[in-house]
């Protein structure tokens, strides 16, 4: 008895980028550096060039506390459609 060994190799699974420039675009002009602080406190960072690639690029398979916390940032603005995903 032959066996298909092609059949039996499983796929990596798919992996997502979240964007959340959608929302940052719907912030106004006169709090768009609070909001930048407010994010990049969520990253741990400091660098304006590391925001910029996070907000343009996206975040791949994003961790649910970031997730969460940019969420809150936002709906405390009354902005609830942040988001935009693609497969990575």
């Amino acid at each position: 008895m032959e066996q298909m060994y092609d059949n039996l190799q499983k796929k990596a699974i798919a992996k997502t980028r979240y964007k959340f420039r959608k929302g940052y675009l719907q912030v106004s002009l006169r709090e768009k550096n609070e909001v930048r602080q407010e994010l990049m406190q969520v990253f741990g960072t400091a660098d304006k060039a590391y925001f910029s690639q996070l907000l343009n690029k996206g975040i791949v398979n994003i961790r649910l506390p970031h997730y969460e916390a940019i969420n809150h940032i936002f709906a405390r603005r009354g902005i609830t459609d942040v988001w935009t995903t693609e497969e990575a």
